[in-house]
């Protein structure tokens, strides 16, 4: 009978996700999650060149030694790490990775034991040795889950190599931060990513670690020694030819690839090792490109804004980052790295409260702002723990907006206008504003009664999802959702005066409400009355 699945190991790992400053305090706080969910007797992982890590439990406390820990913190304290357990003795690792039983009293029932390597791309990094007592825990479920905890052990040693080496060269630790699905997808593309020489192709919004994943793809890489620069498009110093040079044994990398000019576009063509014919830059330096885009190039490469030439150079390896908003998991590990980022102590400053309101929050700028905001609480509060009140008075937009009252109706605000606007196709209206935004608008107005989402209103607007939140935010003061919402009030409002004997029900299923009761609380928010009332109303006074 075969082990079952290891469902449940994404629980163990959202148990497990904090924020670990370095490698001993990440190794630690997941084998000790895995030790006592498991029920593990002992545990031990084995890191080449590093040291060991042993745990070993008894009931529900798990002690660990580092030993001959040449990654050893000079505050072990800080990193998760019991000072009074930690010793230096080489005799003693070998000693318990050859007779694990032997480093705590022989238990009275059998035990068992399994020794599993850490694997990166066809290396052995180390080993993880485990051993549990027959009967306490679930056998199955430690044969399932070992292997997959230790692919993952060997993925916090790998993404600690990559930030030692962001950190010495190009003066910021980039790194992966989480131990969420997404976070974890990511390390299995770097380890089949980093090593080849192919181009790559980073697709995600404004402010996600597209410049961290690129860092990582090199320094990971068989050209780390060479150099990694850095080309922002929208505003590029030099030309490609020159990018090429600089570049040269390297990786070059290209931010905003889409805001490329044509002109440097066909330059990057021409001058660029072709895999596929079309350039003539084969008697160049090999040079790896990395291109980053918020948008989706394929769509842009169609409706000829972007070379369909160039795009099939660049996008051999290819992976899309996801947004803040759908790693809520990794938010506790993410506002850790960004306090330490700016030298504050995590420990001390995250609490509950500022935990629930993240979670809550959108995050349009994605990493950027997360960071940027953090900075800003940690700065000017009061020097101990981020509670709502520092929130309210350094960073309100995070807490969510007080609902109106089930019996006011909304004042009347711009939002009816650009509502209007859209319903009319008033382009006149909208100049001024940016295209992208009159683009949207006459989107919503032409399928407002279906279900749209700002992937896809991004798409027809031709932007990013986060630039085009931005938008909706800075220019109409409002967002594409509450914009939706009120075109289809307004919609239903018609209807009802056009045709009194329309069923309510099948007007707000014919402008995009799925149920109801929804419609029916929205309307009279809004309009201060239900649609029974408002159609009865409007009915008299047409008959006076």
């Amino acid at each position: 009978m075969s082990p079952p699945h290891p469902s449940d190991l994404s629980a163990l790992y959202d148990r497990a996700n904090a924020y670990y400053p370095t490698l001993p305090s990440a190794l630690t706080g997941l084998l000790r999650q895995f030790v006592r969910e498991r029920r593990l007797l002992e545990c031990a992982v084995s890191l080449s060149g590093i040291g060991t890590l042993t745990m070993t439990r008894s009931g529900d406390q798990v002690t660990c030694d580092w030993l001959n820990g040449t990654l050893l913190p000079p505050n072990p304290e800080s990193a998760g790490l019991d000072s009074a357990l930690l010793v230096d003795a080489a005799v003693r690792a070998a000693q318990w990775v050859s007779e694990p039983a032997h480093t705590s009293p022989r238990p009275r029932h059998p035990t068992r034991s399994r020794t599993l390597p850490l694997p990166y791309n066809g290396d052995r990094l180390g080993d993880l040795h485990v051993h549990w007592t027959v009967g306490d825990g679930d056998e199955a479920l430690i044969l399932a889950q070992a292997p997959e905890i230790a692919q993952q052990l060997a993925f916090l040693a790998k993404r600690d190599e990559a930030q030692s080496w962001a950190a010495r060269t190009l003066g910021r630790p980039y790194g992966l931060i989480g131990l969420g699905r997404a976070a974890r997808a990511l390390d299995r593309f770097l380890e089949k990513a980093a090593p080849s020489r192919l181009p790559v192709l980073l697709t995600g919004e404004f402010g996600t670690e597209t410049t961290a994943v690129a860092a990582m793809i090199h320094g990971l890489g068989p050209q780390r020694s060479g150099p990694f620069v850095q080309i922002l498009a929208a505003d590029p110093t030099g030309d490609p030819a020159a990018w090429l040079d600089r570049a040269a044994g390297g990786t070059l990398f290209i931010r905003e690839v889409e805001a490329l000019s044509p002109g440097f576009q066909s330059q990057l063509l021409h001058h660029m090792p072709s895999r596929l014919g079309q350039g003539s830059g084969y008697d160049r330096p090999p040079v790896r490109l990395i291109a980053a885009t918020s948008v989706n190039l394929k769509d842009v490469a169609r409706d000829g804004r972007f070379s369909r030439s160039l795009l099939s150079e660049l996008d051999f390896l290819a992976t899309t980052l996801p947004p803040l908003r759908e790693r809520p998991e990794d938010l506790p590990a993410l506002i850790g790295a960004a306090l330490a980022q700016h030298g504050y102590g995590a420990d001390t400053r995250i609490t509950p409260d500022l935990l629930a309101l993240c979670r809550a929050y959108a995050w349009p700028e994605n990493g950027f702002e997360l960071e940027r905001v953090m900075a800003r609480l940690a700065v000017m509060g009061d020097g101990g723990p981020i509670q709502r009140r520092d929130v309210q008075h350094h960073a309100p937009w995070l807490l969510p907006a007080d609902p109106a009252p089930a019996d006011a109706a909304a004042p009347p605000t711009d939002l009816d206008h650009w509502v209007r606007c859209a319903i009319d196709k008033d382009g006149a209206a909208l100049n001024g504003h940016h295209a992208g935004l009159k683009r949207a608008l006459f989107y919503l107005a032409d399928h407002f009664a279906r279900p749209i989402t700002l992937d896809e209103l991004a798409g027809q607007a031709h932007v990013s999802p986060s630039h085009l939140s931005y938008l909706f935010r800075t220019e109409l003061q409002t967002s594409f959702k509450t914009l939706l919402g009120r075109l289809r009030l307004r919609k239903a409002s018609e209807l009802l005066l056009a045709d009194q004997r329309q069923p309510i029900t099948d007007i707000a299923m014919s402008v995009g409400f799925a149920d109801l009761s929804h419609f029916e609380k929205s309307f009279r928010r809004h309009w201060g009355q239900s649609p029974r009332e408002f159609r009865r109303d409007a009915g008299a006074a047409d008959r006076h």
